[in-house]
Order: C-alpha cells, then structure tokens, then sequence
C-alpha cells in the first residue's frame, strides 16, 4: 500500500492537512474576536485532550489530527484552528450549507477508506459545491 518511502494514508493526510491550511487565505476578512477565542479554545482543548489522555479518545484524536501523524504536529494543529475558525466565520455571515460542508469534510476525510466517512466525506462536498453554486448565480448579472 505504498508509494515510494511514503503511505497513500500519509499522502492524502498531507493533502487534507495542506487544503485546510490554504483556507487560511480565506480568513482575513471574516474573523473577529469571538471568532479568534472560540477556535483557540476549542483548538487547545484538542490538544490537551490528545496530550492529556490520547489513549481514551483514540477515535476524536484520529479525526482532529490524522492517521499518520507524518507532518510536523503544529501543521495538524493550525490546520484544526483554521477549520473551526472558518466554520464559525461561515456560519456567523449566514453561510450555513457553505460551514456544514467544510465541517462535513473535517470530521469524515480522516477515516475515508471506511464506507460510512466516504458517505460523510461525499456529502459535504455536496454542500460546498451547493454553496459555490449558490455564488454563481448571484455573480451572473439578470439580463434586462
């Protein structure tokens, strides 16, 4: 199951953790305070539980931080502050179906050979592409 020196567990790890952390670009705009302290907390909640008692929670310590853990561990905790500082900045300016898929693909990408997270994973992308759907119509001006 590998490729070279390197796993496709570990690959597509590295590819989730890289889009997610691309999303900070998406950031800028969008955050405020709240935003800033709720994704801090619930980042570092994430991380005291995985250094706390990791061996307790092994299944939310796989979704919030990867199968492998091939990449430095700062990149899997930046990406997991994006991801909720994303979700909540979607979901405080209405774009509920748009926070729902990111999260959607968050939780499910971790274990996608499964079936049941394929589904979870599938349907998210539904909702983004829903969303970014949504955007096309709204930039398409109405003809007179």
């Amino acid at each position: 199951m590998g490729i070279g020196s390197g796993s496709l567990y570990a690959l597509g790890e590295w590819l989730s953790v890289i889009a997610f952390l691309v999303m900070i670009f998406l950031l800028p705009n969008r955050l405020d305070w709240s935003t800033v302290i709720i994704a801090t907390i619930g980042m570092l909640l994430a991380l005291g539980m995985t250094f706390g008692n990791a061996d307790s929670v092994p299944l939310m310590s796989t979704w919030a931080f990867g199968l492998t853990l091939s990449l430095p561990f700062i990149f899997y905790a930046v990406a997991l502050w994006v991801v909720i500082a994303f979700v909540l900045s979607a979901m405080k300016n209405g774009e509920v179906t748009l926070a729902t898929g990111v999260l959607l693909v968050m939780l499910g990408h971790r274990s996608i050979p499964l079936t049941y997270f394929n589904d979870v994973v599938l349907i998210g992308l539904l909702f983004v592409s829903m969303y970014s759907r949504s955007l096309d119509y709204r930039l398409i001006p109405a003809k007179a």
